[in-house]
């Protein structure tokens, strides 16, 4: 297991989020996005 994860908080971030991914895709850690409410597709 890594000794780091990320937890990403959302609310209406879809313009933003496929981004932030992309820019931690390299450091191999777990990922847990939680959205929170959002009303955008």
């Amino acid at each position: 297991m890594k000794p780091y994860s990320f937890i990403i908080l959302t609310f209406n971030e879809e313009i933003h989020l496929s981004r932030l991914l992309q820019s931690i895709t390299s450091l191999d850690a777990p990922v847990f996005v939680l959205d929170s409410g959002s009303t955008d597709t």
